[in-house]
């Protein structure tokens, strides 16, 4: 997490579709990867099931839009037992985490959208998400830009709006 490993975040992919028998694509260790070759085997395969009573009510019942991610925070559910920093401190875990992943897969450095990134973070919370960000690119929207780091701020452009109008 980016506010200095105080906790431990689990997170545990749950697909909208089948694994095959035998086998569970809910895996949360860092060593248990699925082959893509089977994972995309059974997203065809559940795609193809579900597809007739998809048509048929005119919603999706297997892909990503099905999909759920749980998280845990030392172990409990984050839903129930995180404070609300919390929660954003593990979405922002996650963003920073694919945004890393993004980088040294395409090895270009993707944009991110941190919006109102600080709402709910103390001072050294914020220090370790910008921290975590590195030399992303980055578009932070904030009503009060105190609230990021003075070295994000130096070497940043600032635009304000108001009254509808950008300045």
């Amino acid at each position: 997490m980016p506010t200095g490993g105080q906790k431990k975040l689990s997170v545990v992919y749950r697909p909208s579709f089948a694994s095959p028998p035998g086998q569970s694509f809910a895996v949360g260790g860092k060593d248990e990867r699925r082959p893509v070759e089977e994972v995309t085997h059974a997203l065809s395969a559940g795609l193809e099931r579900g597809g007739s009573v998809d048509i048929q009510y005119g919603i999706t019942t297997v892909g990503s839009r099905r999909d759920d991610v749980e998280l845990s925070l030392d172990g409990g559910p984050g839903r129930a037992f995180a404070s609300q920093g919390e929660q954003r401190s593990c979405a922002l875990a996650m963003t920073t985490a694919l945004a890393a992943a993004v980088r040294a897969m395409s090895h270009q450095a993707p944009l991110l959208l941190l919006d109102d990134v600080p709402s709910e973070l103390d001072e050294r919370d914020r220090r370790g998400v910008f921290g975590a960000c590195g030399a992303q690119q980055m578009i932070v929207t904030r009503r009060d830009q105190h609230c990021v780091p003075g070295e994000v701020r130096s070497d940043s452009t600032v635009f304000g709006v108001k009254e509808g109008s950008l300045r």
